[in-house]
């Protein structure tokens, strides 16, 4: 079973044997980090879980394979004990289908002063071209197992939540009538979708234009201490990554930088830079859009914008 350990030293992997017991792992990271083994603290799930022992008898029963850890190393004073699982009774939070977590920052090598996006490329982590892009980028590099539906939801109880800055002038509908709206699997997310959801998260939220190659921060501002890249090619948001594993291996994937790590900042830039050198966007002034409500053709986001402020349709697909 290979599990993916964030120590001070960077990101390793590690392979646990079926049979590790808890002190097997905790040998292993202890030659990692350099921590002693009786002052780790290990975290797992999203946000960051506090992991104890009690009543385990193999690392294989509380974590899976590809499993992420966050290593810390306790005070003199503090005891690891072995009192539950996680604090919520549960070892993976995650993958639970309920509201998401607020992000608690996990520790970032960056924020002491050196970078880990030193130590490998940014790379474009493609997802499902399905109307959901934007969910399911974000929750790629939040680092989340949860669906876009419910990505989707968490933006409607945003909308719902704050209804005297969320007005029909700033949504182009009712209040009410977006939060319906943007919970149906064919309707695209956005500027407001990806505000939203970086405070939501409390993690920035950097969306990279390539054909600008423009950088649009969500949540910045605010001391959210992580930060995420996505990149937009004008009708479709996909993951940026930082590989670890090389670029056919997502297992050591990091996805979350400091806020203020401009190594980061700067080969994610770069990284959309050498995706506008091969054209690898879409002319949204125009390009050819097909409704697929009424099957009518429009040209170019501005023709598709017209055509929903007089039929009120919102699908559709490259025609």
């Amino acid at each position: 079973m290979l599990l993916r350990v964030r120590t001070r030293n960077g990101v390793s992997q590690v392979e646990a044997g079926d049979d590790w017991t808890r002190d097997e792992l905790l040998k292993s990271i202890s030659e990692l980090s350099g921590i002693d083994v009786d002052r780790i603290k290990i975290k797992s799930g999203f946000p960051p879980t506090e992991v104890t022992f009690e009543d385990v008898k193999s690392v294989k029963s509380i974590f899976r394979q590809g499993d992420s850890l966050v290593v810390e190393e306790t005070s003199k004073t503090e005891s690891v004990g072995d009192s539950v699982v996680a604090k919520d009774g549960r070892t993976h939070p995650m993958d639970q289908e309920s509201e998401p977590s607020p992000v608690a920052p996990a520790p970032s090598r960056a924020a002491r002063g050196s970078s880990i996006a030193d130590e490998a490329d940014f790379v474009r982590r493609v997802v499902p071209d399905d109307n959901s892009c934007l969910f399911r980028a974000v929750s790629l590099i939040i680092g989340q197992r949860h669906t876009a539906a419910l990505l989707r939801r968490t933006v409607a109880n945003g909308v719902r939540d704050q209804p005297h800055f969320y007005t029909e002038v700033t949504l182009g509908k009712s209040n009410q009538e977006y939060q319906s709206w943007i919970q149906r699997e064919t309707s695209w997310g956005g500027a407001i979708e990806l505000s939203i959801l970086a405070d939501h998260f409390k993690t920035e939220i950097a969306a990279i234009d390539v054909k600008t190659t423009r950088m649009d921060c969500y949540g910045e501002g605010k001391n959210y201490e992580l930060r995420g890249y996505l990149l937009y090619d004008g009708i479709h948001y996909d993951a940026i990554a930082l590989a670890l594993g090389g670029e056919s291996n997502q297992d050591l994937d990091v996805t979350l930088f400091a806020s203020n790590d401009a190594i980061a900042q700067t080969k994610a830039i770069a990284l959309a830079q050498r995706e506008n050198k091969r054209k690898a966007y879409t002319d949204t002034a125009n390009f050819k859009l097909k409704c697929q409500d009424c099957g009518a053709v429009v040209y170019g986001e501005k023709g598709a914008l017209g055509h929903t402020k007089t039929t009120a349709h919102s699908n559709y697909a490259e025609g």
